[in-house]
């Protein structure tokens, strides 16, 4: 499963926190989180990550922002 634009969140630009944890998310969308310019933080743990080239953007997203990505030791890197 992927985090969408069609989740509604493309219209939230101010969101300063996000909690996707617990999703069955494989690959959030990194264009779309990366949109959202007040976020802070995102807690994306416990996701059933895939490590495929599905998840690469997510991966450089996590690294390139300075959102604080709480559940990232479940990312496979």
């Amino acid at each position: 499963m992927h985090l969408l634009a069609d989740s509604g969140l493309e219209s939230t630009r101010v969101l300063s926190k996000l909690v996707i944890a617990g999703n069955q998310l494989t690959a959030p969308d990194a264009g779309l989180l990366s949109r959202l310019e007040y976020l802070e933080e995102i807690d994306a743990g416990n996701n059933p990550f895939e490590c495929t080239c599905a998840l690469m953007p997510f991966l450089a997203w996590t690294n390139a922002t300075p959102v604080l990505v709480l559940g990232s030791a479940d990312i496979n890197r």
